[in-house]
């Protein structure tokens, strides 16, 4: 498998006897050796108000952002949140400001952020910080690359660069122990059902390279049966997805959609028994690209374990 080779040195770490040092130093012995410059290539944020964050009125629209935010240690700075940010629980009592497309920009304003995170195209949100003064950070997480990048990102604006940078190494260990776990097996060809009609197997989305679950699927050990497309998300049809003769399906359903059986029953149509082994993740948190991508990873090879 070719990601195998991706993180290869976790298991030269470990053949050196050193898994206990980096073990804690991950937990974050040592930390002021982190405080050099970051991933983003720029000059550290002036120290000026001590251990006080440059920003400290922050609204964040996406759950990644969000979860990125309160895992480096800076939820105190969050004054409000998008509409569709479900974790983590402490920042539900915070003020709902809209989201990307339809952002309220009274409460915006009422908020008076000094910092916006956000993902995608807002011109909207760039002309309403300009008025107010606020700094607009836009950025693009789709790979796993690139999430580690908005850690470091957000690290950077916040003023919790170490704390980002042992996230990032957290996550990047957790994965590479998945992957080394996966390669012991042989790829499964796996179709990602990311969205699809309720009840059905109309409409039905999938990823393709460029997407964060794509590159997890493959380091799990799964084989996308879909791996050529040539967009990161696009519609398919059933019919075309049962002649890629996928092994494991992974049907993601956000919470609250519809029920594990009937999940797995809709495919058991389509495909007959026996056919591919069917697991229904609920978790929100699986269309999130965030720090909580080893779950998934876990979740996808414990699944094509199964398969086995």
């Amino acid at each position: 498998m070719t990601g195998c080779k991706g993180q290869r040195w976790i298991c030269m770490v470990m053949g050196a006897g050193l898994t206990g040092a980096l073990a804690a130093w991950v937990a974050g012995v040592g930390l002021s050796s982190l405080d050099g410059p970051g991933a983003t290539g720029r000059a550290p944020v002036a120290e000026g108000g001590g251990a006080q964050a440059r920003f400290s009125r922050v609204i964040t629209f996406t759950p990644a952002l969000t979860e990125i935010v309160c895992a480096i240690g800076a939820g105190e700075t969050l004054v409000g949140r998008g509409s569709f940010v479900t974790f983590p629980p402490e920042v539900f009592h915070l003020p709902v400001v809209g989201g990307i497309v339809d952002p309220n920009l009274e409460v915006i304003r009422a908020l008076r952020p000094d910092l916006v995170l956000a993902q995608g195209d807002v011109p909207h949100l760039r002309d309403l910080c300009d008025r107010m003064g606020a700094h607009l950070a836009v950025l693009e997480i789709e790979t796993i690359e690139e999430i580690y990048r908005a850690i470091e990102e957000v690290g950077w604006l916040l003023k919790r660069r170490a704390s980002a940078r042992v996230l990032t190494h957290r996550i990047g260990l957790d994965l590479a122990l998945i992957e080394e776990e996966a390669c012991r097996r042989s790829p499964r060809p796996v179709f990602i059902c990311v969205g699809r009609q309720l009840g059905g197997t109309s409409r039905l989305w999938t990823v393709g390279p460029g997407s964060f679950l794509h590159e997890l699927v493959t380091l799990a050990g799964g084989d996308n049966v879909f791996g050529d497309l040539p967009t990161s998300y696009h519609e398919v049809s059933a019919e075309e997805v049962v002649r890629r003769a996928p092994r494991a399906i992974l049907d993601i359903m956000p919470r609250g959609v519809g029920s594990v059986s009937g999940g797995v029953s809709v495919w058991e149509h389509l495909f007959g028994t026996p056919g591919p082994v069917v697991v229904v993740i609920t978790g929100d948190y699986v269309l999130y690209p965030g720090p909580r991508i080893s779950l998934v990873a876990r979740q996808v090879v414990d699944a094509l374990a199964g398969d086995e």
